[in-house]
């Protein structure tokens, strides 16, 4: 046994072999075990499988030395990439070990994982090769590959553990590789153990359809695996809207798993082997939280602390949502010539999200985003570069040179992609002052943006009824127009009438009058053999004996033409009577005084004697209207009406009493006066004033109804 512990290379890649093959298969991206310090039966495993290398308890599958008369390197050569064939083939894993002279002119040597196989022109030199795929414990940034020409007399072949600069093929002092099928079959490293004894398993749960395991034990050939770093429970939906959901160890829901393995009771790594997607997304991240999956043959991952949900998405490609400050880390895959992958990292307080376009890789984010740092990845080439300023956007794009081109140049985000919206706190309704309603603008994570830094607005046609318009303009990091529209009701308009009813005897006219109507006024009758109207005027004529209605519409128009006001439409009540011609003696058919006082003012009646007919007839008596009514004088006022046809005089009176039951004097005027001194009045008194027209009929006096009361607060 060897005095010093010389590493464990052989026995972590054997027991990453032995112990995991059902699980690992060909061709992954990843091969891992528990922490063997944290694992005492882990790491007497390892030791375990250590020591049968340097007991030389094991013998290779076939080897080859260097400056040696045993198997050639041409013959060794032609069994490995036949072995690589073979492993490819049966999806297996096999171990090759080498040995060289290292910088201290020593003797040393390193075991790795052959897990891939490949044959074409990779130099573009028009020569074939084949190309081994490498996995190395010690490295974890990508993988290491050997070429072997195409007739088997050479390879090429360098890792991080070789001197700089020397590669494998010049410092070798011997090859050697152990196949999948001697470490499952050999005496010495069958210990018969199972998974659990290097993996932690989830508790599973009876009846749950798709839950971890149920998929069976056949792996489709286009599984995926996702890696997921978790410190709490998640749920993670695909692109079919099937669900898988995280918590205590245990899998469930409807996403069909075909394997997983989980690595450390705390911060757990979970690898979970899954039917392919176009999407994956996880919401409600708790923590912090790392998602990898390989999508249409690119590699997709987020890493976040502090972010609200990831996607890893075919189309949209990496996003990361949240709205406080969080670190993030978002890498993809690339289609570009000069680089195979892409990361990025910083911090942020809004969306981020890395796409792929072809010619180019995109990242953005709402805000700008600080501690930027990149790293591209061609092959096992890896290159940083801090970004300095702030930005919201990094553009990658292949150089002539071989190089990528890193532009930080920010993107403005065009405003028609945000959440417009007003806040209507009651409806618009014209009133002739402007309309300016508050505009809420939103992002797409549904943050709310500020007036004057990021949109300016403009507002028109915000005055008269109709639609008003709204113009949001990007300023800032925002860019381009967006126009909305809001709406202004009508105003509601209530024309009032002289008269709410109108009685005519047939051939007699009247003008219906109104006041504050807004718009063109039209008249109509519902019986035009009834009454007739004039339909812009108003006049109206009795032409037979009925009842009808005539209708009166304001349109709500202005001078302009424009429609603020809404239609508005009344109706009168006209009643048409025949006049009255009765025979009879003189004084037949004379009302009484009491009648005299007390008949309605459209119907007030005059009967005059027809001396050659024998016969009475009415005459329509009016009351005139009072204009004014002053005091100038002591004791005295004047008043002022408009003058009445066929009367045959006015009476007025004055009284200090509104119902002029008292303090009552009464005069009476002839009838071509509009005007009279009314004396003998108490100073410094406040006197109400009527007046109402009068008919002499032999030695009988007819009156009309008085007119609306006047009143003046005090005589000088």
């Amino acid at each position: 046994m060897k005095e010093k512990w010389e590493g464990s290379c052989f026995g972590i890649e054997t027991a990453i072999i032995q112990n995991k093959r059902r699980v690992l298969g060909y061709n992954k991206d990843f091969y891992f075990l528990n922490n063997p310090r944290a694992d005492s039966k882990l790491l007497n495993i390892i030791n375990y499988y250590q020591l049968t290398q340097y007991l030389k308890a094991f013998s290779p599958t076939i080897k080859t030395q260097k400056n040696s008369k045993s198997t050639s390197l041409k013959t060794f050569l032609e069994s490995f990439v036949s072995q690589a064939k073979l492993d490819q083939e049966k999806e297996s894993l096999s171990i090759f070990d080498y040995y060289y002279i290292d910088d201290n002119k020593e003797n040393t040597g390193h075991a790795v994982i052959l897990c891939g196989y490949e044959y074409g022109d990779f130099d573009r030199d028009g020569k074939k090769e084949h190309r081994l795929k490498i996995y190395d414990c010690n490295n974890r940034s990508g993988y290491y590959y050997m070429y072997v020409s195409d007739d088997y007399t050479s390879f090429t072949y360098t890792n991080d553990a070789i001197r700089d600069g020397i590669r494998l093929e010049n410092c070798y002092t011997q090859l050697d590789y152990v196949s999948g099928n001697d470490i499952s079959t050999k005496d010495y490293y069958n210990l018969g153990l199972t998974v659990d004894d290097l993996i932690l398993t989830p508790t599973p749960i009876p009846g749950i359809d798709h839950m971890v395991g149920s998929a069976g034990t056949t792996i489709p050939s286009n599984a995926i695996t996702l890696h997921v770093y978790a410190d709490k429970p998640f749920t993670m939906m695909n692109a079919n809207g099937q669900t898988l959901i995280y918590k205590d160890n245990t899998f469930t829901g409807t996403m069909k798993v075909y394997d997983y393995r989980m690595v450390g009771s705390q911060n757990t790594e979970i690898y979970i082997t899954v039917d392919p997607s176009d999407s994956f997304s996880v919401s409600d991240i708790k923590d912090r939280f790392y998602l990898g999956a390989e999508i249409d043959g690119h590699y997709y991952a987020a890493k976040s602390d502090g972010a609200k949900s990831v996607t890893l998405s075919k189309t949209k490609g990496v996003e990361l949502k949240g709205s406080n400050l969080f670190t993030f880390e978002v890498t993809r895959g690339t289609d570009l010539e000069n680089s195979d992958l892409i990361s990025i990292s910083g911090t942020a307080e809004a969306d981020v999200c890395l796409n792929s376009d072809n010619d180019k890789v995109q990242f953005t984010s709402d805000k700008n985003c600080s501690d930027l740092k990149v790293e591209t990845y061609k092959d096992t080439d890896k290159k940083e570069q801090s970004i300095q300023q702030k930005t919201n956007s990094v553009t990658f794009t292949d150089n002539q040179d071989n190089t990528i081109n890193i532009d930080t140049k920010p993107v403005k985000k065009n405003i028609n992609s945000c959440q417009i919206s007003f806040e209507l706190v009651r409806k618009y309704i014209y009133d002739g002052k402007e309309k300016k309603p508050e505009v809420i603008v939103k992002d797409e994570s549904s943050q709310k943006l500020t007036l004057s830094k990021d949109y300016k607005i403009s507002y028109s046609d915000n005055i008269d009824a109709g639609e008003g318009n709204v113009t949001i303009t990007g300023l800032g990091n925002y860019e381009g127009q967006v126009e909305k529209h809001f709406s202004i009701e009508k105003a509601e308009q209530n024309f009032e009438l002289k008269k709410q009813k109108y009685d005519l005897y047939v051939g007699d006219t009247e003008t219906i009058r109104l006041e504050n109507a807004i718009g063109k006024v039209e008249f109509s009758s519902k019986d035009p053999e009834i009454v007739s109207v004039d339909s812009d005027k108003g006049n109206i004529k009795g032409l037979r004996e009925g009842r009808t209605v005539i209708y009166i519409t304001a349109d709500g128009s202005d001078e302009n033409g424009k429609q603020n006001y809404k239609s508005c439409q009344k109706e009168i009540e006209v009643i048409v009577k025949e006049k009255p011609s009765d025979s009879g003696s003189k004084g037949e058919n004379i009302p009484t005084d009491k009648d005299k006082e007390n008949v309605l003012p459209s119907q007030p009646p005059y009967y005059r004697y027809n001396y050659i007919k024998y016969t009475y007839y009415y005459i329509r008596l009016y009351a005139p209207t009072i204009k004014k009514v002053q005091s100038k004088k002591k004791g005295q006022l004047r008043v002022k009406w408009s003058k009445r046809a066929q009367v045959d005089g006015y009476q007025i009176q004055c009284s200090t009493k509104k119902n002029f039951k008292k303090n009552k004097k009464t005069v009476l005027i002839k009838k071509n006066v509009t005007s009279a001194q009314i004396k003998k009045l108490k100073r410094k008194k406040r006197y109400y004033v009527r007046i109402r027209s009068y008919k002499q009929f032999f030695f009988n006096r007819y009156y009309s109804k008085w007119s609306k009361v006047k009143t003046i607060n005090k005589i000088k």
